[in-house]
C-alpha cells in the first residue's frame, strides 16, 4: 500500500510541477512525455495504473490541476481567462469556461469577483 501512494504522490507532483512551469513560463508541457521520461516506463502503463490506485485517469487528473491553476490565476493575478487559456493550452476561453464549470460549477466571473472582494477587505483593513 505505501509503495501505491508513494507512486500516486510521485506522479501529483510531477504534474503538478508541469502544471506550475507551464502557467508561469507559457511554454507547451507535454504531460505524456514529462511523465514518460520522469518513470522511465510507457505513459500507457502508468495511467493505468495510476487509474487502479486513484480511480481516475492522467488526463482527468492534469485537467482537475488545470482548472486549480485557472482559479488561482484568476483570483490571484490579472491575468485573463483569454491568456489563462492559452497558457494551459486549452483550446480557447470558451474550452477553458466549459471545462470551469463543468469541474466547479461556476464561470470565471465567479473568481473575478472574489479577486474584488479580497481586495475591498485589503482595502479596508488599509484604512
Amino acid at each position: 500500500m505505501l509503495k501505491k501512494q508513494q507512486f500516486v504522490n510521485q506522479m501529483r507532483a510531477v504534474v503538478d510541477a508541469g502544471v506550475d512551469e507551464q502557467f508561469t513560463t507559457g511554454s507547451t508541457v507535454v504531460f505524456s512525455e514529462l511523465i514518460r521520461e520522469d518513470f522511465q516506463r510507457e505513459y500507457s502503463l502508468i495511467d493505468a495504473l495510476f487509474y487502479q490506485i486513484q480511480d481516475c485517469t492522467l488526463e482527468e487528473y492534469i485537467l482537475s490541476r488545470k482548472i486549480e491553476k485557472v482559479k488561482e490565476g484568476l483570483v490571484y493575478t490579472d491575468i485573463s481567462p483569454t491568456e489563462i487559456a492559452r497558457v494551459l493550452d486549452f483550446k480557447n476561453e470558451e474550452h477553458l469556461v466549459r471545462g470551469l464549470r463543468e469541474h466547479t460549477g461556476y464561470a470565471p466571473d465567479h473568481y473575478t469577483k472574489i479577486k474584488q472582494e479580497k481586495l475591498l477587505i485589503m482595502e479596508q483593513k488599509t484604512k
